[in-house]
């Protein structure tokens, strides 16, 4: 058999907040690992945050060496950047339903990248680290379960020439209208880098002015563009985020999370036999919907599609499927990112993370 899917933890139980560590010690190169998290909810009066927000870190290291490092939403941001189609998942918002998450870690460019793939046998002691808070979003879980998997080559011998590494480098609070410079690596080539703010009901594009990527002190400046540019680059290129929801309906409004944060359409139904009933969605930028129904009582079903998922936008360098095709760090001595953000941002959590190849 040229490929497998192994367990790496069964699905556990957990009633509380937890850490869980894998030791990676297989032989096989591995082409995915997969996360799934699945909260429990108990209150149905409105959801806290998206449930992606439970898993609050994911960590792979050799040692000191980071090898990945995102926490939920990021991962699930740079996973349906890297893939242009949203991870599997579904938000219940019922009395003991499960809601899923998953999370992809991504080393090739594709499932079964022949070329780029985690080769283990490159390294001493890899570690896979996950972090949950049990109740940070959803509908106040009480319970949750975790699953790990993973896609290994198996007869299928390869000789990965490097893999993909994924790294925040910066969390800050921003400022009223002010400028963030952050020094990046240059150890490594740049195939997306990512920027995250989330606030309720403003747009990605509300909350950053301009991004402008700088080499060498100003020398070269590959990169300036204004947000509300960055995202019809995305919007041309990759398809909406789309996510199934379930919650119960209310006459009075009830806001719920969604991933999609940019231009987000959502359609509503009931999830039962009455055809009478009617449900309304609306303001919906920002991650979070209203939503009220004609009776309170009947469940409703939402799909929500839309863009910049958990308020990420990337900058995607040349032809993501061509590996000699993106942002080289060879010649370049310092880079360095520039931020503005808008007022709305002013007291908002900023992210910056990337995707990058690293050579063996």
């Amino acid at each position: 058999m040229n490929y497998r899917e192994v367990e790496l933890l069964a699905r556990k139980t957990y009633a509380d907040d937890a850490t869980e560590i894998i030791d990676l010690d297989m032989a096989d190169p591995l082409s995915q690992i997969q996360i799934v998290h699945e909260p429990v909810n108990t209150n149905l009066t409105a959801s806290t945050a998206h449930p992606a927000a439970c898993v609050t870190d994911i960590t792979l290291k050799d040692g000191s060496d980071v090898l990945y490092s995102l926490n939920g939403y990021q991962a699930q941001a740079a996973d349906y950047y890297h893939q242009n189609r949203a991870p599997y998942g579904r938000f219940r918002g019922l009395n003991d339903n499960t809601s899923l998450m998953l999370y992809n870690l991504n080393f090739g460019r594709k499932l079964w990248d022949k070329e780029l793939a985690l080769d283990p046998s490159n390294f001493s002691n890899l570690q896979l680290s996950i972090s949950t808070d049990m109740d940070a979003g959803g509908c106040a879980p009480d319970a949750g379960y975790l699953t790990v998997t993973a896609s290994l080559f198996d007869e299928r011998k390869i000789e990965p020439l490097g893999f993909f590494t994924h790294k925040e480098h910066k969390s800050y609070t921003g400022g009223s209208a002010t400028h963030e410079r952050v020094g990046l690596p240059v150890g490594n080539a740049y195939r997306m880098l990512f920027f995250r703010c989330l606030t309720v009901d403003h747009y990605p594009v509300a909350l950053y002015d301009t991004i402008k990527l700088e080499e060498d002190n100003g020398k070269k400046v590959p990169v300036d563009l204004t947000s509300a540019e960055l995202m019809q680059a995305i919007m041309s290129r990759w398809i909406p985020y789309e996510e199934t929801l379930i919650f119960p309906g209310y006459t009075s409004v009830k806001n719920w999370h969604r991933a999609p944060t940019n231009e987000v359409v959502i359609s509503t139904t009931g999830w039962h036999s009455n055809t009478a009933l009617y449900y309304s969605g609306y303001s919906t930028a920002g991650g979070r919907m209203a939503l009220t129904a004609s009776t309170t009582g009947p469940n409703c079903q939402v799909v929500s599609r839309g863009y910049a998922p958990h308020g990420a936008i990337a900058i995607p360098f040349g032809d993501l499927q061509d590996l000699d095709d993106w942002y080289e760090m060879e010649k370049v001595e310092s880079l360095v990112v520039d931020t503005l953000n808008k007022s709305d941002g002013s007291t908002e959590t900023f992210e910056i993370f990337s995707q990058q190849f690293r050579r063996y």
